[in-house]
C-alpha cells in the first residue's frame, strides 16, 4: 500500500483496488462494471464529507487560539472589549465549530449502514452473475469452517504489500482485511452478509475515505484563504461590518458557516451602542463592578436551577 501523500488520484485508486480484487477473488463477468458503479456511488454519497485523520476537526477547534490576531490594535479598550466577543471572525469560527460538531464534516445526514447496503443490493440486481463472486479458496476453507477460523493466521501485511492502493487510515480496518477470505467467510457464515455485498461495502468505504481525504485537503486550503481574507480586513477597517466570501471560496461548509454567523454580525450602529455601554461600565467604581459581577453570577445560577428542575 502507498503511504498517504497529497491528493489521491481517484481513477488510479480504483484501478489498484480492482487489480487486488482480481488477485484475491474468483471474479465473475460484469464484476468490474459493478464495482465501478459502486465506487462512483461511494464518491457521490460522500461528496460533501471532509475529514482525514482529524486534521479538519483539529484545525477548526484551534481557530479560537488565534482570535486576537484578527482584532486591530488601534481599538480603544472599550472597542476591543466589544470586538473580542463580536468580531466577524470570532462569530464565524464559532459557527464553523458548531457545524463540525453536528457531524457535517463526517457523515451525510441520515445515511445509515443499512441505507448504503440497500443501495448496493439495488446495484447488484443489475449484475446477477456477480452474486457468486467469492474470495479464492472459498470451497476448501468452508468445508471445516468454525467461527473466526483463519483470522489469527491471516497475514494482512503481506496483502498490504501487494495492494497498490493507498493506506488512508492506518489505524482503521484496511480494504485488504475487509475482503480477505477469513473475514468474508465470517461475515457470510456468521453474520449473514453475502460475500459480494461485503466486497461492495468495502469498496464504498474505501471510496468514502479517499473522497473525504481529498475534500479535507481542499477544505484546509480554502480555510487558509478565509483566514487570510479576515486578516486583510484588519488593515481596511478597525472593526469590519461587511463580510463576503465572494472571490475567496465557494466551499459549501465555509459558506454555510458564514451564512449562519451573519445573523449575529453587528452593524456599525450596534457596535457603537455597545462600545458606549462598555465605556460606561469601565467608568464605574471597582466596588460597583464587583457587585454587578456577583449579581450576574446569581442570575445565571437561578437560570440553571430552573432549567434543571424542568
Amino acid at each position: 500500500m502507498k503511504k498517504l501523500d497529497g491528493q489521491i488520484n481517484l481513477q488510479k485508486e480504483f484501478e489498484a483496488l480492482f487489480e487486488f480484487v482480481e488477485l484475491r477473488w474468483v471474479t465473475k463477468q460484469g464484476l468490474r462494471e459493478l464495482l465501478e458503479k459502486v465506487w462512483s456511488k461511494g464518491l457521490e454519497l460522500y461528496a460533501d464529507t471532509a475529514e482525514s485523520e482529524y486534521r479538519v476537526s483539529n484545525k477548526i477547534m484551534k481557530l479560537s487560539d488565534s482570535e486576537d490576531n484578527y482584532i486591530n490594535s488601534s481599538l480603544t479598550e472599550a472597542e476591543e472589549s466589544v470586538a473580542s466577543r463580536s468580531h466577524p471572525y470570532i462569530i464565524f469560527s464559532r459557527a464553523l465549530f458548531i457545524l463540525s460538531c453536528s457531524g457535517l464534516l463526517k457523515q451525510p445526514d441520515g445515511l445509515r449502514y443499512y441505507d448504503i447496503e440497500c443501495i448496493m443490493k439495488g446495484l447488484l440486481a443489475e449484475y446477477p452473475e456477480c452474486k457468486q463472486a467469492k474470495p479464492k479458496g472459498w470451497s476448501a476453507f468452508k468445508k471445516n469452517y468454525t467461527d473466526y477460523a483463519g483470522m489469527d493466521e491471516y497475514n494482512e501485511k503481506a496483502d498490504k504489500d501487494v495492494f497498490n492502493g493507498t493506506d488512508i487510515e492506518p489505524n482503521d480496518r484496511s480494504f485488504v482485511l475487509k475482503i480477505s477470505l477469513p473475514q468474508v467467510m465470517y461475515d457470510e457464515v456468521c453474520q449473514g452478509n453475502k460475500s459480494i455485498v461485503v466486497l461492495m461495502m468495502a469498496v464504498v468505504d474505501h471510496a468514502h475515505k479517499c473522497i473525504s481525504h481529498n475534500n479535507a485537503l481542499n477544505f484546509l486550503k480554502d480555510l487558509e484563504k478565509v483566514e487570510a481574507y479576515f486578516l486583510s480586513l484588519k488593515d481596511v477597517a478597525p472593526m469590519p461590518f461587511s463580510v463576503s466570501f465572494e472571490n475567496v471560496t465557494d466551499n459549501k461548509i465555509l459558506v454555510q458557516a458564514l451564512e449562519k454567523a451573519a445573523d449575529d454580525f453587528l452593524t456599525e450602529e450596534d457596535f457603537k451602542a455597545r462600545v458606549i455601554q462598555r465605556e460606561e461600565y469601565l467608568a464605574l467604581p471597582e466596588k460597583e463592578k464587583r457587585q454587578r459581577g456577583a449579581d450576574a453570577a446569581l442570575r445565571m445560577q437561578e437560570i440553571l436551577k430552573k432549567a434543571m428542575n424542568k
